[in-house]
C-alpha cells in the first residue's frame, strides 16, 4: 500500500503567490480558547465557551544577501521620521501564506490576514545565514476546506 506522505522536500512556501527565499521550516498554529463557565455550588466546570480564534505562524529561511522584505513589499520601509513609519505600517496589505506539496501541485493549506509581527537572523561561523519571521494570521484553512 503506497500512502501519499507530505514532506519537508515537497513543500513550497510562498506569500501572495511567490517564493521569496529559501525556505528551511514553517510552522502554524491556530487556537481555540474556551473560557471554562464555572459556577457557585459546583465544584466542576459546567461548560466551555468559544471566546477567542488565534492564529499564528513562523518561518525560517536562508537569508539572501540583497533580498529583503521591505523590497518585497512585506514589511514597511521605516522612512525618514517616525511618522513615515507609521504610515508605512499602517499602508501594509494583508498577506495571504500558502503551503503547497510541489510533487503534486496540491494547496495543502493558506493562512489569512498574515502581517509579519517580527523578524531576526543570527550570524554564526561556518553555517548559512537563517532568518525566522513571526506572523499573525487571521485564519488557517486546510486543504479539505479549500
Amino acid at each position: 500500500m503506497t500512502i501519499n506522505v507530505f514532506t519537508g522536500p515537497r513543500c513550497r512556501f510562498t506569500l501572495n503567490g511567490t517564493v521569496i527565499a529559501l525556505g528551511r521550516s514553517v510552522q502554524v498554529q491556530d487556537e481555540l480558547v474556551y473560557d471554562p463557565i464555572k459556577v457557585l455550588d459546583n465544584l466542576e466546570v459546567l461548560e466551555h465557551e468559544p471566546i477567542d480564534y488565534n492564529c499564528s505562524m513562523s518561518a525560517a529561511e536562508v537569508m539572501i544577501v540583497g533580498q529583503t522584505l521591505e523590497a518585497l513589499g512585506f514589511t514597511a520601509l521605516k522612512g525618514q521620521t517616525p511618522q513615515q513609519h507609521l504610515k508605512n505600517i499602517l499602508a501594509l496589505p494583508d498577506i495571504t501564506a500558502q503551503l503547497e506539496d510541489n510533487a503534486g501541485e496540491i494547496i495543502v493549506a493558506r493562512v489569512f490576514g498574515c502581517k509579519i509581527a517580527s523578524r531576526s537572523f543570527a550570524v554564526d561561523s561556518r553555517t548559512s545565514v537563517a532568518r525566522d519571521i513571526q506572523f499573525v494570521a487571521r485564519r488557517l484553512v486546510e486543504a479539505a476546506e479549500l
